[in-house]
């Protein structure tokens, strides 16, 4: 082996080493939220908490203490294989939807997997009149100084916050919950949604959007 090959192998070995780190810390990480999210559940319960307090009028139902472990286990998985898109939700969040949905689903494995299913992401452009710096050279031919500047920054939430469209067979056929959908969207235009196109979900669903 050359000294060419020799230094390759030994930036492919430090490459290597890099990445299995990260992936070390991220399972840190995953590992703490999960602890802490379950002690938080198992003190609810014994507090008589529910979560059906937490699901914004939605129908709903707490989890025991089995369901919340067999969820976390659930959760860890889905997170450590990529299942949510992009940046995952916490165990909490992802707890708090599966009370909202275990009722209708019938299951906690159908509960969660619908909850896996509907997380996602939506962008939001924003545009800002901005002040030139008093010395650019821009200010010969612009008169007033100031220029548009746009940005764009994803929100992950789940799609019925978001104001996106219901994940597949994520209850379809079943009427809407009126509202739960009209405190969804006014969350989602909270979160810098477009109003009209919220608006225009929630006619899709068979509501007016009143108040919104």
């Amino acid at each position: 082996m050359g000294l060419g090959d020799g230094l390759m192998k030994v930036a492919d070995d430090r490459r290597k080493l890099a990445d299995d780190l990260l992936k070390m810390e991220k399972k840190a990480e995953l590992d703490k939220d999960v602890a802490e999210s379950r002690a938080a559940s198992k003190a609810r319960h014994r507090k008589g908490g529910s979560g059906s307090g937490s699901s914004g009028g939605r129908s709903g139902r707490a989890l025991s203490n089995t369901e919340s472990d067999n969820l976390a286990r659930l959760y860890k998985d889905y997170a450590e294989n990529g299942a949510f898109e992009g940046e995952a939700p916490g165990l909490g969040a992802f707890e708090t939807r599966v009370e909202q949905l275990i009722k209708e689903e019938g299951s906690l494995a159908k509960a969660a997997e619908r909850a896996r299913g509907e997380w996602g992401s939506t962008e939001v452009t924003t545009t800002e009149l901005k002040e030139r710096h008093p010395l650019s050279p821009a200010r010969l031919w612009d008169d007033d100084g100031k220029y548009e500047e746009t940005s764009t920054q994803t929100n992950y939430g789940f799609r019925s916050a978001l104001g996106g469209p219901p994940a597949p067979d994520a209850g379809q056929g079943q009427k809407p919950d009126t509202s739960q959908a009209i405190a969804d969207a006014k969350d989602a235009i909270a979160r810098g949604a477009d109003p009209e196109k919220v608006k225009q979900r929630l006619r899709e669903m068979g509501i007016e959007p009143k108040g919104l």
